[in-house]
């Protein structure tokens, strides 16, 4: 009972980094396919953590061939996130079906390798327990 119980837990582990790779791709289509637009940085949120301070912009920009004004935290690297200033203009690309959904040109995303490092080592485990 334990080894079946290993191999289903290590192929949930597989499907979880399978997921996470598709969902990335996923991703990366849309970046590829979205709207461009300049927006402008009204404000930056800072926020006070253990690890350090984050910073994170939130920026104004016009969505769409009516205008509609949007405002949108998009992802950013860290060390981009803390150079960003209020005022300042940006180049970004957004999700046409859904305009919430935001990246700062020349950022595409990208899956997080740590992740998918995690749940496949997690797999190989189990799955090693499963035929041990």
């Amino acid at each position: 009972m334990g080894q079946v119980l290993y191999l289903l837990g290590g192929l949930v582990f597989v499907a979880l980094a399978v997921g996470t790779v598709r969902e990335a791709a996923r991703d990366r289509e849309r970046y590829q396919r979205a709207a461009t637009a300049v927006g402008q940085v009204v404000e930056v949120e800072v926020e006070e953590l253990a690890e350090g301070t984050i910073h994170q912009p939130v920026v104004e920009f016009r969505a769409g061939p009516e205008g509609r004004v949007m405002r949108c935290r998009p992802p950013l690297p860290e060390l981009a996130r803390n150079t960003v200033k209020s005022g300042q203009r940006v180049n970004l690309r957004y999700d046409r079906e859904d305009p919430t959904r935001t990246w700062v040109d020349g950022h595409e995303p990208e899956p997080s390798l740590m992740g998918v490092a995690l749940w496949l080592l997690i797999a190989a485990g189990m799955l090693f327990q499963a035929f041990d």
